[in-house]
């Protein structure tokens, strides 16, 4: 699947971990244009704060454990640019990230096939449907980072 704007990688500096290597588009302006034609979501394709802060969250319990992430599943929600999800896989997590959007859906697999070695999963997934979430089992920690924006999302949430 080709972007319909641009990609360029991102590295972002972990605090307490690694750096990470995501991918944005290189020009917001041009996500929203083709948003705006297909109809699709371009939130997704920027690397938001509080994306930083999830990864640094991360971080924060792999230092609890003795510096890593192994032995848990990650399950992250609407993961857009995935930066929580390549920090966990650093980590040492399995991980799957998944996003409904085919913008941040092509991000997610340019950083996963940037770091091959680690357990990164990406795959597509409406969380406001119950039935798709529950069909990817259980996870140890579930990460979402700016996804109440629209009200189906926070409804879906709340319950």
């Amino acid at each position: 699947n080709a972007l319909a704007a641009p990609a360029r990688p991102l590295d972002v500096a972990i605090r307490s971990g690694p750096t990470v290597r995501v991918y944005e588009v290189a020009s917001q302006d041009d996500a929203i244009d083709a948003a705006c034609e297909d109809g699709s979501d371009p939130f997704g394709s920027v690397c938001w704060p509080a994306a930083v802060a999830a990864a640094n969250a991360l971080a924060d319990l792999a230092c609890s454990r003795g510096g890593s992430l192994a032995g848990l599943r990650v399950l992250e929600l609407g993961a857009g640019t995935g930066l929580a999800s390549a920090t966990a896989a650093a980590l040492g997590a399995d991980v799957v990230a998944t996003d409904v959007a085919d913008v941040s859906l092509d991000l997610l697999r340019r950083a996963a096939d940037a770091a091959p070695a680690r357990g990164m999963t990406v795959r597509r997934l409406d969380f406001t449907d119950r039935g798709q979430v529950a069909a990817l089992g259980a996870f140890d920690v579930l990460v979402a980072s700016d996804t109440l924006y629209e009200e189906a999302i926070a409804r879906a949430r709340h319950r």
